[in-house]
């Protein structure tokens, strides 16, 4: 007896479990087929409490990259279900041994995913690329893949990627509490930065500019 209460509930989890993975199979499907699926989702908002020392590091460790590259957007997105790609054409090549300026490659960062069972994308704190802009990128290693054409490369590992617009954009700042810093995606989708102070932002904006004047267009 007790052995057929023990198929039985192992039996309903499993069926629960193929109805879950198939309900997010499809959510996914449907929500990444559209022109704007982040709009779907909510993102989190960056501020000094969550890692007082970025600013430095970044400003100490960026110009020793292996790659540094200017870069025009295409808009083209690949979200696969663990992680997005961002594909770029590159315009310049500050450093590096084996990029040149033409090649067509994907960027990504090893946390940027979408969550689907509370709809939230983890893009960290930054905005994805915009059609048609250009953008200074600090790349790490090739990424290896099956396909020996497909170039995708990492983005260091830090909790805001350097990935930085040649273009000033107005921000939109919101206020969040340490136990929830996730707002709707829409209402910062124009920002470059998704933060939640303005000293956060100042702080951002100033060694973006750093940086973008020591690799001028």
């Amino acid at each position: 007896m007790l052995n057929k209460i023990l198929l039985s509930l192992l039996g309903g989890a499993i069926v629960v479990a193929a109805g879950t993975g198939i309900f997010f199979r499809q959510t996914y499907t449907n929500v990444t087929a559209e022109a704007n699926p982040l709009e779907h989702f909510s993102v989190a908002l960056w501020d000094f409490d969550m890692s007082p020392n970025l600013i430095e590091s970044m400003r100490k460790e960026l110009p020793k990259s292996k790659s540094i590259i200017r870069v025009s957007a295409n808009g083209a997105m690949d979200y696969t279900f663990k992680n997005n790609i961002q594909f770029v054409e590159i315009e310049e090549v500050y450093r590096s041994s084996e990029l040149k300026r033409g090649d067509q490659i994907g960027v990504m960062s090893t946390d940027w995913c979408l969550f689907f069972d509370n709809m939230s994308a983890n893009l960290n704190f930054i905005n994805v690329m915009q059609p048609g802009e250009e953008y200074l990128i600090f790349l790490d290693e090739q990424l290896e893949t099956l396909d020996p054409e497909e170039k995708i490369y990492l983005l260091p590992e830090f909790i805001i990627p350097p990935i930085f617009n040649y273009q000033d954009k107005d921000h939109t700042i919101l206020s969040v509490t340490e136990d929830d810093r996730y707002v709707p995606y829409v209402s910062v989708k124009d920002n470059e930065f998704f933060v939640s102070s303005d000293e956060a932002l100042a702080a951002l904006m100033a060694l973006k500019h750093e940086l973008l004047e020591q690799y001028p267009k």
